[in-house]
């Protein structure tokens, strides 16, 4: 965009009337009248026809009034003094035509020379008009006084820039490039300068950046006058892109048409050269050219005392007036004496002063385009607000159910907004992400307190939506604060944080304040959604997060992954060591914790013609996140798609998870969830996948450094577990804002977004779980568990102050562990022994698993039986109870752990059983008693039972429950994939979901052990084939005949998949009398749900014969059906 502008004065000077204190207003002038929109491409004076006026709707434009403050960028330092809501403008009425003066999108200031800022989140300044109140008008103020002995000032300084906006090198920061050059290529840009002074030198700045590993040189020549800017070297490995370069030119023009011509002498093909600005200042005659003339002298400024100087604008005409436009919001006539065609006024300008001569009379008056009709609204007035969701239109409806939500469970004031009613009253209409923080802010000056604030859209580096196209669409729904940066990607950042920043003296860069030193005052977070469907699927998503109704150990479970930082030459296992540091601090604030560490270098690297991966990793992260847990920390190599070199966890895996316990993820690595980009990341799919992925994600948006990222990570964890001043888990918001607070000065942090409702708690549970007692089988208290023994543990469910919950009924989960001991990483970078023996990491775990049971609990207590298997490691040392309890009717769980007891020695109670475990297999919920066919993801299934108990410990060599497939020698250890049935301590079962196999014939090995180490081994033959339909193995309706309501319940071969159910029910005549789809989700392959026998209109079914017919979709595996009779009773 080519921008021709005179002179608009500084931004500050627009408030030189309003007091420094922030006040506000408690109504915006919207909450009332009728009122219109319009939007102005360039700074001037603005004329409108009553023609005009009436076609938007105003009836007697006599009346019409102008507010706003047009299209300059906000100002990001709070220290400075901002107008509040709508200032009205005064205006010029002649009778036939409205004129006002208004502001573009670029903003100018004086530094020496005049400069200007632009703005990067919009093309166009925008004003509101309405017919409510009085008009206020432009009048004269006083009368002409002549002033012969003053200066007279015939001539103004002109100020011109060309920018365009075409390129942004690292798709991020606010400054962008245009025009590039390549080697010896050359460019002419031209100005024109009407009445330009040719006795005065002018002056042209270019701004520009170029990218070479070698010296090269851009030469800049204007009026016969050369000079060349030189540019460092960029290194083609480093972060960097280009580097920055500019140059200034004086010289006196020879005419009116200026030129500046650039030549890039690059030395390589691949160097390039660009544009940012090319800023040109020359003076000129005060002639009148056209409609309207702006226009000032900063030579005739005086600091210190009152001055007083005359100026005379020729060519004028007897209804040219002046027009003191310094203060926008106070725009006053001048007096003025008319002689010849000069018209002269006299004025003080010990300040610098704007003017603008205009002839109602003349052409090419700046253009209004009608933006539409604005409805009433009043943010002005909100008071008493504690969360703030702040959507793009689009997405309303769907933030207001999430708010609701809110409303009805944590009992707070939630208010939603659109971006459109946010820029209304705080940027003029003009979309500017400054704005949403001044609404914050206005809140926080109120009110103070605790507030939380949701930005409900995505956003993208390309606030403006320039590289936007009909096949990749804008994603700037919601606006985002780029940093000033826009080459280094390690310097450049785009940070939510900026709108938590709410003290005066926090935000922006000037006055020595910055970003890296402002703290968050309150929590904010980002939903990254682009579409309605993908709005509603996150807010049922978190809704469902909310009701907390998925029960599980799950819930207890943390996950520390960490990167063997295959990169580094010196430092290869300080991601292990940064993860150590986070489960101390884990288990320091919360004991009953379960942490499961998956350390890449702990694993088999398998290194290919496609590079390294860890395929035994692999899969137990994915099973991991099947299973659930409720936080996942990692540390290590990221892109924006995947994890580490060897791809351990990608953006399709993310993309396509199924697990329905969602958790809460942080990644302390590079760009996984650079959300601002043209393309979606990592993050986003975690976070708006409908089937699974995250809950929330705290993660980073550009290049990182590890030892800063674990500072922020250590400030996190503290307060994950722990619990706030009411008692209840932190909120995730609430986290994020301490977590970033403790680390003044630290721009790195601010590249961390949070990606989720910044109102959420962590489902972990807030009950606790103790232990009474740990007695032998013989009744006596034992502090020690030995091999062999029987065992019976007695527990209670706790509140916080430590009383019994007698009104606690539901299960227990218990898991029982031997001692910690110290293992190694495999050192799989080095090679040899002396190598491996050095540069191995040792860390602590509890590999040994000694039982792990379900057991009811009755009015608070429970009782567990079990017996130590004789696979433990016999010296004596500190084991580990970990407990989950929940009560579905109630909605209650709880969490415990105990480790003041022992493990080891032996009991001496001999045994004479020789027989292993009872073993039956199943694939996909099917008894194998033959081959079966079987898709290519199958889930294999043991039933185990054995009087002395199964064996699943690790402890003993060559005694875990195992498979295998064809003779393979590599073995699946099942030992995590086995548990007890309810309240027993000698059956249960194993479930493994196999990764994909390829089509063919497989035969199975399946082995178990007691824990008397008798084994037993079973085997079964398989079929894959590939695109096999999914099968439905049973559908069964209870009770049939039917009074009050049936049950139908159906099991089908795609336990892992999320399958779509539909119903439907046609009496005999064939007619459809009911039709449902129950909500779907991933179960073990069984759904069962209830109907009431209601029709689709409500009437109750008739006595008589129907037929059900359940239909199942699978996304991969088509779709089947069966039908059964119902027979209904009469009521």
């Amino acid at each position: 965009m080519k921008v021709f502008l005179s002179f608009i004065f500084f931004w500050v000077s627009f408030f030189v009337s309003y007091a420094t204190i922030h006040t506000y207003s408690n109504q915006s002038v919207l909450a009332s009248g009728k009122w219109a929109k319009i939007r102005v491409k360039e700074t001037g004076v603005c004329k409108i026809s009553y023609q005009e006026l009436k076609s938007m709707g105003f009836s007697d434009p006599s009346k019409v009034s102008v507010y706003g403050y047009g299209g300059n960028i906000l100002e990001e330092d709070f220290s400075y003094p901002k107008v509040d809501d709508l200032p009205a403008v005064p205006a010029y009425d002649n009778g036939s035509a409205l004129f006002f003066y208004v502001k573009g999108t670029t903003k100018w200031f004086y530094q020496k020379i005049y400069r200007c800022e632009f703005n990067h989140y919009a093309d166009e300044g925008y004003y509101f008009l309405t017919d409510s109140g009085t008009a206020k008008r432009i009048k004269v103020d006083g009368k002409y006084q002549a002033m012969d002995s003053v200066p007279l000032v015939n001539e103004y300084l002109y100020a011109d820039v060309y920018h365009k906006e075409e390129l942004n090198l690292v798709h991020s920061g606010r400054v962008w490039y245009s025009d590039i050059m390549h080697k010896d290529d050359t460019k002419s840009f031209s100005f024109s300068v009407p009445n330009i002074n040719k006795d005065k030198d002018l002056m042209v700045l270019v701004s520009s950046a170029a990218y070479s590993d070698k010296k090269t040189i851009l030469n800049v020549e204007c009026e016969g006058m050369q000079r060349s800017v030189s540019f460092s070297l960029v290194q083609a490995e480093s972060h960097v892109r280009a580097s920055l370069g500019a140059i200034a030119l004086e010289t006196k023009p020879t005419s009116e048409q200026i030129s500046v011509n650039l030549k890039y002498l690059g030395q390589n093909t691949a160097d390039y050269a660009l544009v940012d600005r090319i800023l040109l200042n020359a003076y000129a005659k005060l002639q009148m050219v056209g409609g309207y003339l702006l226009f000032r002298n900063p030579d005739y400024k005086s600091y210190f005392d009152d001055k007083y100087v005359k100026f005379s604008v020729k060519k004028a005409k007897s209804t040219t007036q002046i027009w003191n436009v310094t203060d926008p919001a106070d725009i006053k006539g001048v007096p003025t004496l008319f002689a010849g065609d000069s018209l002269v006024f006299c004025v003080n300008h010990k300040d610098l002063q704007e003017f603008v001569a205009v002839d109602p009379d003349g052409s090419g008056f700046v253009s209004a385009e009608l933006v539409g009709s604005v409805k009433n609204q009043n943010l002005h007035g909100m008071k008493n607000v504690d969360f703030v969701i702040i959507s793009h239109p689009d997405f309303v409806s769907e933030a207001e159910r999430l708010a609701e939500k809110h409303r009805q469970v944590d009992g707070v004031n939630v208010a939603v907004v659109s971006t459109e009613e946010v820029y209304n009253e705080f940027s003029s209409g003009t979309p500017d992400a400054t704005a949403y923080r001044w609404l914050m802010k206005m809140l926080y000056d109120r009110e103070g307190g605790r507030k939380y604030l949701l930005l409900f859209g995505d956003g993208c580096f390309d606030n403006k939506g320039i590289l936007a196209t009909n096949s990749n669409p804008s994603t700037a729904f919601v606006l985002t604060y780029q940093s000033f940066m826009s080459l280094d990607e390690t310097s450049s950042y785009t940070t939510d944080d900026y709108f938590g920043f709410l003290d005066d003296d926090e935000g922006g860069t000037k006055g020595g304040n910055s970003n890296a030193n402002s703290k968050m005052d309150i929590g904010v977070g980002r939903l990254p959604v682009a579409s309605v469907k993908q709005a509603k699927s996150m807010v049922d998503k978190i809704i469902n997060y909310i009701d907390n109704s998925s029960y599980g150990t799950w819930k207890n479970r943390v996950l520390l992954v960490a990167d063997d930082n295959e990169e580094s030459k010196t430092s290869k296992t300080k991601f292990f060591s940064y993860s150590e540091t986070i489960e101390s601090i884990i288990y320091r604030s919360n004991p009953a914790m379960e942490v499961k560490k998956l350390y890449f270098d702990a694993y088999f690297r398998a290194v290919g013609s496609n590079g390294a991966r860890f395929p035994d990793l692999e899969k137990d992260l994915s099973d991991a996140i099947d299973e659930g847990f409720s936080y996942l920390n990692y540390v290590g190599h990221s892109s924006k798609t995947t994890w580490s070199a060897e791809k351990v966890f990608t953006q399709t895996q993310a993309a396509s998870l199924h697990n329905k316990n969602l958790g809460f993820w942080f990644t302390a690595s590079c760009e996984f969830s650079q959300f601002d980009d043209l393309t979606i990341s990592g993050g986003e799919d975690l976070v708006l996948n409908p089937d699974g992925g995250a809950i929330a994600i705290y993660s980073s948006t550009r290049t990182v450094y590890d030892d800063r990222n674990d500072r922020l990570n250590r400030a996190l964890v503290p307060y994950l577990f722990a619990r706030d001043e009411d008692g209840r888990p932190y909120r995730l918001g609430e986290m994020v804002r301490l977590s970033k607070q403790s680390i003044p000065n630290d721009s790195n942090k601010l590249a961390f977004v949070f990606m989720g409702d910044p109102m959420l708690r962590m489902n972990y549970p807030e009950l606790l779980v103790s232990t009474d007692s740990l007695k032998t089988d013989s009744g006596c208290l034992t502090d020690t568990l030995r091999a062999l023994s029987s065992v019976r543990l007695w527990g209670s469910i706790l509140d916080e102050e430590g009383n019994k919950i007698t009104t606690f009924n539901g299960k227990v989960h218990v898991t029982v562990y031997d001692k910690q001991q110290t293992l190694y990483t495999r050192a799989n970078l080095y090679d040899t022994e002396e190598q491996i023996l050095e540069n191995r990491f040792a860390y602590t775990a509890r590999p040994n698993l000694l039982f792990s049971g379900v057991a009811e609990v009755v009015d608070g207590e429970f009782m567990v039986v079990f017996r130590v298997p004789k696979d433990i490691v016999y010296s004596y040392g500190t084991g580990r109870i970990s407990y989950y309890a929940y009560d579905e009717e109630n909605g209650f769980d709880a969490q415990g752990a105990y480790e003041d007891f022992y493990v080891g020695g032996s009991d001496t109670i001999s045994f004479s059983d020789l027989q292993g475990p009872e073993v039956a297999l199943y694939m996909n919920n099917e008894l194998v008693t033959r081959s079966v066919k079987v898709h290519e993801t199958p889930t294999f299934y043991a039933y185990i039972q054995d009087p002395n108990g199964i064996n699943t410990t690790g402890a003993g060599i060559g005694h875990d429950l195992t498979l295998a497939l064809n003779d393979s020698k590599e073995v699946v250890v099942l030992n995590p994939y086995f548990s007890y049935d309810m309240g027993s301590d000698n059956s249960g079962y194993v479930r493994y979901q196999f990764p994909e196999l390829e089509e063919g014939h497989y035969t199975l090995t399946f082995k178990a052990w007691d824990l008397l180490n008798n084994s037993t081994t079973r085997q079964m033959e398989f079929d894959v084939v590939k695109g096999l339909r999914i099968d439905m193995e049973e559908l069964a309706l209870y009770p049939n005949p039917a009074k009050d309501k049936v049950t139908i319940r159906v099991t089908h071969d795609r336990p892992s998949e999320k399958v779509t159910y539909r119903l439907m029910v046609f009496d005999l005549g064939g007619r459809m009398v009911y039709r449902s789809e129950p909500a779907s989700d991933v179960t073990d392959g069984v759904l069962e749900f209830d109907w009431d026998l209601k029709m689709s209109n409500g009437a109750r079914l008739r006595e008589g014969s129907y037929v059900c017919r359940v239909g199942i979709t699978s996304t991969s595996a088509g779709y089947t059906e069966k039908s059964k009779n119902l027979m209904v009773l009469p009521q």
